[in-house]
């Protein structure tokens, strides 16, 4: 970009390019950009290059510094900006941007002129089967006669398709063919910013000045009323112009109309010309206010356009992150000799927040993790997955189950926000002795099935979710017996929460009874046995992540599992009801 600022100086035009690394302006002598008024403080603000671009900052003037008539300066500027400095307007020209471009100007109107205001209320029928209605009543039949190719033509080349910039080329085209128009052009609202943006212009004459400037103050009251506006004479209306914009030009008529859906307003339209005696007429205005509103369903269209590619991008790529998620959870459950283990997990979403492993010890052991991360979707997924990343490199370097604990906790605690917590169970089976060492964070009930008893005990957590806050000292880990037949059961609360239509939560009891009655079947079975009921329970959308680990210990008369009998799902174990 070639940014210049434009000015008045003495009563005639002037420029200042942006060459320098900054360009102060103010009312003393000493200042790059010097304006004798009285509402300009003596250095009342600068220009200055920044990586993103050139930026205004105020340095604490009396009158203030605004930025396209709003005091945020947080943007950097842009070909069409208007810096108003006290009572003065400075604006911004890029020698880069294509001929017969857009300024809008933030004078404030001055005199009526021989002005015409339509709402879209009164030339809505014009788009739809019944006769325009208002000044110029019944169309002329030379009226109807451009009004018919230009609309059909308007049609055609919004169907024509590619981008909204191809889209407004051709419009544009169409209405400079049709129309005796010596200028135009088509803004569209930014709606981050909620300023007007130039998307295209056109120009009959390639030699005319290159910046094409345009009432603020009119076209805020199209975009805000939804009216058309028309003049007939804009050498004596200053709604249209500013400063020699249109009366320097020798402009004789110009119209404006928003682009219009129903209530909704995108944009705005803009067409001029010098000859006076082609002057706009209402039914032009009426035929401006129709294009407006072709315009309009091209841009939502392009909008829903957008939305549907960036849908089908984000469905590709959380497709890629389920698969990737998915694979770092456990193959198969490691074979323990006097157990039966069982795994699975199944993500409300294309990726969740929940996640497990069973990772093979020596002497026997076996690293038990149930994860659970606040939410489900990309966010938790990621720390999901890096809890169990982390584990993985623990183990690997043989550490202990309170070091493996606090190290995470610690980790997740430097690297997450506030928010992104995970509920872990950590835990080591003993085949040995029979014991389950482990830390609880933030996760519970944990079940603990006694196949003597047929009681089911619940266990809370240890300590708060991880990530929580540093770890200093931790508590001695908690310890389990597992007697023969006995059932340690880790399940997220994707499981209790699950709700039927009549909000009544799936909850503990039930998933007590399932162990209770089907304790003596292999874990996994036990595990799509629980999946089913709940599905049962809560048909239709899963709301949240369900991983479920069961251990076992086996009765002294049971043999132990061959290798190729014990596996884990990662995926679902039965599709969802409904």
């Amino acid at each position: 970009m070639a940014l210049r600022i434009l000015y008045k100086s003495g009563g005639t035009d002037a420029s200042l390019p942006l060459d320098r690394p900054s360009l102060s302006i103010g009312r003393a002598a000493e200042c790059d950009l010097p304006l004798r008024h009285g509402s300009v403080s003596r250095r009342h603000a600068e220009i200055k290059q920044e990586r993103d671009g050139w930026r205004v900052a105020d340095l604490g003037s009396t009158n203030g510094t605004r930025l396209n008539g709003a005091e945020s300066l947080r943007r950097a500027l842009r070909h069409g900006d208007v810096i108003q400095v006290g009572e003065i307007e400075l604006s911004v020209v890029d020698d880069d941007a294509p001929s017969a471009s857009v300024i809008l100007s933030t004078a404030p109107p001055t005199s009526m002129g021989q002005t015409v205001f339509r709402s879209t209320v009164d030339f809505a029928n014009l788009v739809g089967p019944q006769t325009p209605t208002g000044p110029g009543a019944q169309p002329r039949a030379e009226d109807l006669a451009r009004l018919v190719p230009i609309l059909s033509e308007s049609s055609q080349a919004i169907l024509a398709g590619g981008s909204l910039d191809e889209i407004f080329g051709r419009i544009l085209g169409v209405i400079f063919e049709r129309l005796p128009v010596d200028r135009g052009f088509i803004m569209l609202l930014d709606e981050a910013t909620n300023e007007l943006v130039p998307r295209a212009a056109r120009s009959r004459n390639a030699q005319a000045p290159g910046a094409l400037q345009f009432s603020r103050t009119i076209a805020e009251k199209v975009m805000r009323e939804k009216v058309a506006v028309l003049t007939r004479d804009a050498q004596t209306d200053d709604r249209f112009a500013a400063g020699m914009s249109l009366v320097g030009l020798g402009i004789r008529s110009a119209m404006a109309a928003p682009l219009w859906n129903g209530d909704a307003v995108s944009g705005l339209i803009c067409l001029d010309t010098t000859n006076q005696a082609q002057a706009f007429g209402a039914f032009d205005l009426d035929l401006l206010s129709a294009l407006g509103h072709h315009l309009a369903v091209a841009v939502e269209q392009s909008r829903l356009n957008q939305l549907a590619l960036e849908k089908e991008r984000l469905d590709r790529e959380l497709a890629v992150a389920r698969q990737i998620q998915m694979g770092t959870l456990p193959k198969r459950v490691p074979v323990v000799p006097g157990y039966d283990l069982a795994g699975m997990s199944r993500p409300a979403e294309e990726t969740g927040g929940d996640t497990y492993d069973l990772i093979p010890l020596p002497e026997g052991r076996v690293m038990l993790l149930l994860g659970d991360a606040t939410g489900h979707g990309v966010g938790p997924a990621l720390s999901a997955t890096q809890v169990r990343s982390m584990l993985r490199v623990a183990m690997r370097l043989g550490a202990t189950l309170d070091d493996t604990f606090r190290h995470i906790n610690d980790q997740l605690e430097a690297d997450s926000a506030d928010n992104r917590l995970v509920s872990a169970f950590l835990g080591v089976l003993d085949s040995g002795d029979h014991h389950v060492r482990y830390h609880s964070g933030g996760h519970g009930p944990i079940l603990h099935y006694h196949a003597a008893t047929g009681i089911c005990d619940r266990h809370s957590a240890t300590t708060v979710p991880m990530g929580s806050f540093p770890v200093r000292k931790l508590k001695p880990p908690q310890d389990l017996l597992l007697e023969p037949g006995d059932i340690l059961a880790l399940i997220t609360d994707g499981v209790f929460e699950a709700a039927n239509p009549a909000e009544e939560m799936f909850g503990v009891p039930r998933t007590e009874e399932i162990l209770r009655d089907k304790h003596d079947r292999p874990m996994a079975e036990v595990a799509r046995a629980l999946l089913a009921s709940v599905d049962t329970h809560a048909p239709g959308r899963q709301a949240d992540d369900i991983t479920i680990v069961l251990v076992r210990r086996l009765p002294a008369t049971i043999s132990p599992l061959a290798p190729g009998d014990a596996e884990t799902t990662s995926g679902p174990l039965s599709a969802p009801s409904g």
